[in-house]
């Protein structure tokens, strides 16, 4: 698991913390020739497993600081009030397999102290699926799934608020090779 230095790697964890984005680069092509870790390719379980480290990092990251601001709070300290407030909220959304994206700050300090947490799960994602070159202007089975995965998510939700972040996916042909599911991130001004 990534937050005991397993899985994604700490290190690895700590520089997507300072992006604004992550995108994740799904395998959605077969061929014998390139091996999957697991054996099978399924994009929707490699994004999930992706995305279930990046929540574990951040669960861990939260519960040492709402535990914090929620002792801080009881002083009085406003900034530490809105603190345990927003990220509260956030840990109880990871608790229940939530990404902290869809915390609703009550006000601009919570809105601030929530950007500042870096959380991982509270970035924009964004899905690539690398199919076969034949595949590439149309997609395939696989980048369909993808394609479906954010708006089953949508209509599990109720808050048109939410309904408005549908991820999104796009197909490249597989030009790299890649072995596993990989995610990569972004910083604004860097080579995609």
């Amino acid at each position: 698991m990534a937050p005991k230095g397993e899985g994604l790697g700490n290190q690895f964890l700590a520089n997507i913390r300072e992006v604004d984005a992550i995108v994740h680069v799904l395998r959605c092509f077969e061929n014998g020739d390139v091996t999957h870790v697991d054996g099978r390719v399924d994009p929707i379980a490699d994004a999930d497993t992706v995305e279930t480290e990046l929540m574990l990092a951040d669960m861990e990251s939260l519960e040492r600081r709402v535990a914090t601001a929620q002792k801080k709070a009881t002083t009085g300290d406003k900034e530490a009030k809105a603190a345990a407030s927003v990220l509260g909220q956030a840990l109880d959304l990871l608790k229940n397999g939530k990404p902290a994206r869809l915390t609703e700050p009550k006000d601009e300090d919570e809105k601030r102290i929530l950007a500042q947490a870096q959380l991982l799960t509270a970035k924009p994602v964004l899905y690539v699926c690398n199919v076969e070159e034949e595949a590439a202007a149309t997609g395939n089975a696989h980048s369909a799934r993808v394609a479906e995965k954010p708006k089953r998510k949508v209509q599990r939700t109720s808050s048109s608020r939410r309904r408005s972040r549908r991820r999104s996916c796009r197909c490249r042909p597989k030009t790299a090779r890649r072995s596993s599911p990989t995610s990569a991130s972004t910083k604004p001004g860097s080579p995609a």
